[in-house]
C-alpha cells in the first residue's frame, strides 16, 4: 500500500512538472538562450594564452647567472612596469604587452637554458624572442663579462705571437733541439687558431638552440563546450526561479 502510494505520489509530480514546464515554456525558452548566449559571450572576452619554450645556449656564460638576467625581465613584468621592459627587449610597447610569463630553468645539457614563456598573442612571438636573445646579448653583466674574456684571450693570443716572433729569430740549422722548437711554434699557432675562433664567437654570447616559433601553437583557456554548459545550467536554474515567483503570485 504505501509503495503503490509512493508511485501515485511520484506520478502526479511528474505531471504537475510537465504542466508547469509547459505553462512556463516562454520563460525557459528566454532564459534559456540568454544565458547561454552570455555564456558564449563571456569566453569570447576570455584571454587566452600561448605557451612556448626555447632552448638558449651560452659557450662560457654559465646557467645561473642566464636565469639571474631573465629574473630582471620578470620584475618589469611584476611592477607592471611595461614601458621598460619594452625598452629592455628593444620592442614596442604593444608587443611588451603580450608578454604575461617568463622563466628560466637549467636544462640538462650544459651551458644550455630552458626559457619558458607566455604571450597573449602569437603574432609577436619572433620579436619576442629576438627581444630576449637582444637583452641577454647587450645586458652589461654580459657586456663585462664578454669584454674581460676578449681582453685574456687578447692577451694570451698576443704573448704567443711574441713566443712565435722569437722561434722565428732562431737560427734552426744550429739549433740543438730544433725539433721541439718546432712542435712548439706549431702548438703555439694551433692555441692561435683556437682562440682567434674564440675570440669571434665572443661577439654574439648567445644564441637560440631552439626557438618559440617552432614550439606550441595551441591556446590554453577555457573550452567553449565548458561555457555553454555553465550557461545552460545557470539558464535551467534562473527560469526554476522565475517559474517559482509566477506560481507562488498566482497561489
Amino acid at each position: 500500500m504505501g509503495n503503490e502510494q509512493q508511485e501515485i505520489n511520484f506520478y502526479q509530480f511528474v505531471k504537475e512538472l510537465i504542466r508547469t514546464i509547459l505553462k512556463y515554456k516562454w520563460v525557459i525558452l528566454i532564459c534559456l538562450p540568454l544565458c547561454i548566449g552570455g555564456s558564449y559571450f563571456m569566453h569570447k572576452r576570455v584571454k587566452f594564452v600561448y605557451s612556448n619554450y626555447a632552448m638558449i645556449y651560452s659557450s662560457y656564460i654559465e646557467t645561473e647567472m642566464t636565469s639571474y638576467l631573465v629574473v630582471g625581465l620578470v620584475n618589469h613584468m611584476e611592477r607592471g612596469n611595461v614601458s621598460q621592459l619594452a625598452k629592455e627587449l628593444n620592442v614596442d610597447v604593444d608587443v611588451a604587452k603580450t608578454l604575461v610569463k617568463l622563466t628560466a630553468e637549467p636544462a640538462k645539457e650544459s651551458k644550455v637554458v630552458a626559457i619558458g614563456i607566455k604571450t597573449l598573442n602569437l603574432k609577436y612571438i619572433d620579436e619576442l624572442q629576438e627581444g630576449i636573445l637582444y637583452y641577454l646579448n647587450n645586458h652589461p653583466s654580459t657586456l663585462n663579462i664578454s669584454e674581460l674574456r676578449n681582453k685574456r684571450y687578447s692577451n694570451s693570443k698576443k704573448y704567443m705571437e711574441e713566443q712565435i716572433a722569437q722561434l722565428n729569430s732562431i737560427d734552426w740549422t744550429n739549433a740543438e733541439n730544433a725539433g721541439q722548437l718546432l712542435k712548439n711554434k706549431s702548438d703555439l699557432i694551433d692555441k692561435i687558431e683556437s682562440y682567434t675562433m674564440t675570440l669571434a664567437l665572443a661577439e654574439t654570447p648567445y644564441s637560440y638552440l631552439t626557438r618559440f616559433s617552432e614550439g606550441n601553437k595551441n591556446p590554453e583557456g577555457p573550452k567553449l563546450r565548458n561555457y555553454i554548459v555553465m550557461g545552460a545550467f545557470l539558464g535551467v536554474i534562473f527560469s526554476a526561479v522565475v517559474i517559482f515567483f509566477f506560481e507562488l503570485k498566482n497561489h
